[in-house]
């Protein structure tokens, strides 16, 4: 899941969120680009990471 806080506000607004893996060990937070997307770096057993862009 990935949320943009307002901490003076109180609210917490959810941007993405998915079931599939998202972030590793090496990897584990993504990043907002100035569009508002997020990049995250998936990773699987079987497949080696490769970086995503979420919108």
């Amino acid at each position: 899941m990935a949320a943009i806080a307002d901490i003076p506000h109180g609210k917490v607004t959810e941007v993405f969120s998915t079931s599939l893996s998202c972030g590793s060990l090496f990897y584990p937070e993504g990043t907002f680009t100035a569009d508002g997307s997020v990049l995250v770096v998936q990773s699987a057993y079987r497949l080696p990471p490769r970086l995503a862009a979420l919108s």
